[in-house]
């Protein structure tokens, strides 16, 4: 099928083009998806609704078994500082 000479330029050949092959399709790899972070404007604030001058306000209520945490815009939040210092003069 082939003679002696056209044997050892088998092996090159055939590496060149698994090589090439290899190269053009990238086997299982792809590019990475890059997401757009490009900057938006930010999302419109709800409308805000109009109390009713009643103690239970709609969409503002608290089951018994959870503990009142703030957690809408208006809630109270109350921020305790607590600092101690210790120095010395020699």
């Amino acid at each position: 099928m082939f003679n002696r000479i056209q044997r050892p330029l088998l092996v090159p050949i055939a590496a060149a083009l698994v090589t090439l092959l290899l190269t053009f399709s990238q086997g299982c790899v792809h590019a990475p998806h890059v997401e757009n972070y490009d900057a938006t404007l930010p999302e419109e604030a709800p409308p805000a609704q109009a109390s009713n001058g009643s103690i239970y306000q709609v969409g503002h209520d608290v089951a018994l078994f959870e503990n009142p945490v703030a957690r809408h815009v208006g809630d109270i939040v109350t921020v305790r500082l607590v600092e101690s210092t210790a120095a010395q003069k020699s």
